[in-house]
């Protein structure tokens, strides 16, 4: 009669409220340790995933190629032998291409928008250079250094891409 006269000696022990059931306990330990994974699994995630490319980055993407059309164009004016013409022509097509594609993505964009990265400094190199008639070693530096920047500045872009749409 024990149990009757003390009933509080021989309760059983409780783990965590759910009584001696060793099925529910691992069923439990199991759920709660999933889902801890699958939390630990998303922060890591979030964190190393890459970045997406916003509107600045494709702005000034916009502008440098804005800046190659710009300068293409006056080579494709003032160079004197047709290998520099045939060069500037293809790069400004290519580049008023590329520029268009990339802002179709950005939306609107105004002329003085693009213009923010002409360089004084292209300008003034091709004028001293046509007037010591030197344009066409000059303008193939200048466009080869503008192209090299601007293909630093694509494969900037493409490594911070989420995904293949981005990339493109």
């Amino acid at each position: 009669y024990e149990f009757i006269l003390n009933p509080n000696a021989n309760k059983p022990k409780r783990r965590f409220g759910l009584g001696q059931n060793k099925l529910v306990f691992t069923l439990v330990f199991i759920v709660g340790g999933a889902l801890l994974l699958m939390l630990l699994v998303t922060i890591l995630l979030n964190a190393f995933a890459p970045k997406k490319i916003g509107k600045p980055e494709l702005m000034g993407l916009a502008q440098t190629q804005n800046e190659l059309i710009r300068i293409s164009s006056q080579g494709s004016k003032d160079a004197r032998q047709q290998v520099t013409k045939n060069l500037a022509t293809t790069v400004q097509y290519t580049m008023t291409t590329q520029q268009k594609k990339t802002t179709s993505t950005l939306g609107k964009v105004g002329k003085k928008e693009l213009a923010l990265k002409q360089k004084a400094t292209s300008d003034q190199q091709l004028k001293s250079a046509k007037q010591t008639s030197t344009y066409d070693p000059a303008f193939t530096k200048l466009i080869e250094t503008e192209l090299n920047s601007y293909a630093s500045e694509v494969k900037t872009l493409f490594n911070l891409a989420a995904n293949d749409k981005d990339r493109d």
